[in-house]
């Protein structure tokens, strides 16, 4: 990932965010037996993302910024399924207790992301890629739990008729 400009600038913003949080998110976790195993069962799907991930980013053949924006987006969208879908059954119970449909604004937002990446790729621009980077993963989860979330709605309508 650190060998493209796009994996570089992402690890770039990934490693402030991640670091503003984790040290404090460790040690209470070190300090709790009940916690830690939580942390273990909860840990275990996300290992199984990065080992998929990887392995798509080898058998890509593309080239190598395409291959880190490709394994982004499939390592986004699934965190997105397995840990963002829950949270987002909830919240999309208010969204439309309120009349709002948010998927198609999702949509556009991984669209412009996308854009982006583009613009911050054939110009080398490093702000830009780091912020399209970032809009890239957080439309990515986004879309994705939402579509799970569609899909499941779906099938459960399906089952019920």
């Amino acid at each position: 990932v650190l060998r493209s400009f796009a994996g570089r600038e992402f690890m770039t913003v990934f490693n402030v965010w991640y670091y503003s949080f984790s040290p404090a998110v460790a040690e209470s976790i070190r300090s709790n037996n009940s916690t830690r195993e939580l942390m273990k069962i909860t840990l275990y799907p996300l290992i199984w993302i990065l080992w998929i991930t990887e392995a798509t980013y080898r058998l890509l053949p593309l080239s190598n910024e395409a291959s880190v924006i490709m394994s982004g987006f499939i390592a986004s969208s699934l965190i997105g399924v397995i840990y963002a879908t829950p949270m987002r059954a909830a919240l999309e119970r208010l969204l439309r207790t309120l009349g709002l449909r948010v998927l198609k604004y999702e949509v556009l937002g991984l669209s412009l992301s996308i854009l982006l990446l583009m613009v911050a790729e054939s110009i080398l621009l490093q702000p830009l890629m780091r912020m399209a980077t970032a809009l890239f993963v957080v439309a990515s989860i986004t879309t994705s739990s939402s579509l799970a979330l569609n899909i499941l709605e779906y099938i459960r309508a399906k089952r019920i008729a």
